[in-house]
């Protein structure tokens, strides 16, 4: 029952810390388009190397929020563990499990970036 409350509490926070999620409209924004068959891009991308490194950056970034909420919950279950050997090693593991994600993302960024790199520089010798 606990972990139950633990995960709601922790999505919770999750979703109170993400408001740039929000797909209101801008306040003071004119209308897209008076044509109703003109689609706008919603995404403000030009290209595909665009496109994925918008969602790399989002992922990074809602994992950066993520790891920090396990490194907390991490250090307070160090903390609230008074010896007990199975408090400490799950607080351990969460410790552990967030950074090797964060790793993960950023070894995601750093691999995307050397492809990318690679292709664009492909294309412009064969140019």
């Amino acid at each position: 029952m606990k972990t139950i409350n633990r995960i709601q509490v922790l999505l919770l926070a999750l979703l109170l810390s993400i408001p740039s999620l929000s797909f209101a409209e801008r306040k003071g924004s004119a209308p897209a388009t008076k044509n109703p068959l003109i689609i706008d891009n919603p995404l403000k991308n030009d290209s595909l190397i665009a496109f994925i490194n918008s969602i790399i950056d989002a992922a990074l970034k809602l994992g950066a929020i993520v790891s920090v909420v396990a490194v907390i919950l991490a250090g307070f279950m160090f903390v609230t563990a008074h010896g007990d050997e199975d408090k400490i090693k799950t607080a351990k593991n969460i410790l552990l499990y967030a950074v090797i994600g964060m790793v993960i993302l950023l070894g995601a960024r750093m691999i995307s970036e050397v492809i990318i790199n690679t292709v664009t520089s492909v294309d412009k010798a064969s140019k």
